[in-house]
Order: C-alpha cells, then sequence, then structure tokens
C-alpha cells in the first residue's frame, strides 16, 4: 500500500520528451512517475500558492496570491509588497505547520511583463530559498 503513494502510473499516451526528468515530471527505473515528499511538497506547494491567481480554484476562493492583479494593474512592484502578497499566499502553510515564517521576499528584476524575485521561508529549523520567475500581460 505504501507504494501508492510513491508513484503514480503515467498514462499511456505520454509525450517521450518529458521522461528521465527532461520535462514535467520524473521517472523511476519501471517507468512510474515519481511524486515530491517533504520538503519539495512543501516547496511546490508554496510555488502554487504564490503563482495561482486569488479566487482561480474552485474548491476554496482563498487560494492564490494576488501578484498577477497586482502586475496587470501597472503599479510598480516593490520589495515589501511582494513581501506582504506572499506571506499572505503562504499564511494557510503556517497556520497548519508545515512553514514555520516567511523570511525574506528579494524582488530582483522587473521588466515589461515579467518578475523575477526571491523567497526564503523557513521550514522546521531549516532556511530554504526559491526563485520565481513571472510572466504576466
Amino acid at each position: 500500500m505504501a507504494d501508492l503513494y510513491q508513484t503514480i502510473r503515467k498514462p499511456n499516451m505520454v509525450d517521450k520528451n518529458l521522461q528521465n526528468g527532461q520535462g514535467y515530471y520524473l521517472t523511476d527505473e519501471s517507468n512510474d512517475m515519481k511524486t515530491v515528499g517533504d520538503e519539495d511538497s512543501i516547496l511546490q506547494a508554496i510555488q502554487n500558492r504564490i503563482l495561482s491567481e486569488r479566487g482561480s480554484w474552485v474548491y476554496d476562493d482563498e487560494y492564490g496570491s494576488t501578484l498577477y492583479s497586482y502586475l496587470r494593474s501597472g503599479k510598480k512592484l516593490t520589495a515589501s509588497i511582494l513581501f506582504e502578497i506572499v506571506s499572505l499566499a503562504v499564511q494557510p502553510m503556517i497556520k497548519d505547520g508545515r512553514v514555520t515564517s516567511v523570511d525574506e521576499v528579494k524582488l530582483l528584476k522587473q521588466e515589461d511583463t515579467t518578475a523575477i524575485f526571491e523567497v526564503s521561508v523557513t521550514i522546521g529549523n531549516q532556511e530554504i530559498t526559491q526563485n520565481y520567475t513571472v510572466n504576466y500581460i
């Protein structure tokens, strides 16, 4: 039964370019798709919350962030505004204990329709930094 939670069968009609870490997922030696666990799972959840538009999920209208709507408004993004947007998006994960804190958010670059930023969070007692690139219209 534990194997059920470790891998998910790939569908028969799969683009071969996506296999073996060359695309969207990794496969193991038996050609099953690997799922992420522990720290990687938390980082993926943080990314999904930040990069999903708030209200875009059918079952949770509070899920996501206001990042895209802010960027599309034409207002200049600052590090402090970005910190607030990221903190609000990650807050439910702090409440449920998966994330200890959002420590720092750095705006690395903002051009016409692209923003690049870095987010540092503490998970347990380990600080982890992850970069994000957002393209918007």
